[in-house]
């Protein structure tokens, strides 16, 4: 285990040829935006890892509104027993409660937009590579059948 723990720091010291965190220049990437594109695995894991954190930011913002909307229409009840409330107040809770379905759909369009634009990557990437002759094509074309 140690060896290709060994084995991986190795080869990823000589990707950087020799470049390193503490040499480079603030805010310099180690490895280039061109090498990193060319690694389908890593953008594959990095799309995954994307799409995971924005599905759980969404779904606790969710939560969040949701719970907003639970309390907000427990205090109009309690409120409303107490001969408290005011006409205008149930205006407000109406208008949030439309603009709140008016974001839920644009939210909704939005992540379609998005699963849009990356299948059009993949697609674009995948037509950029197709083109390629030789033994790089073929051999992309044998893993791919596996």
């Amino acid at each position: 285990e140690v060896a290709s723990i060994r084995a991986a720091l190795q080869r990823a010291h000589d990707f950087g040829a020799g470049r390193s965190p503490l040499t480079t220049p603030l805010l310099t990437p180690v490895v280039a935006a061109e090498d990193l594109a060319q690694d389908t695995s890593f953008l594959r894991t990095s799309q995954a890892m994307t799409e995971g954190l924005a599905e759980r930011q969404a779904m606790a913002l969710q939560a969040v509104v949701d719970r907003h909307l639970e309390l907000e229409k427990m205090a109009m009840a309690v409120a409303e027993s107490a001969g408290t409330t005011q006409r205008a107040s149930y205006e407000k809770v109406e208008k949030d409660r439309s603009d709140y379905e008016k974001h839920k759909e644009r939210k909704e369009a939005f992540a379609q937009e998005v699963a849009n634009m990356w299948q059009e990557q993949e697609e674009r990437r995948h037509a950029q590579a197709a083109p390629s002759g030789g033994r790089g094509g073929s051999r992309r074309g044998a893993k791919g059948g596996r």
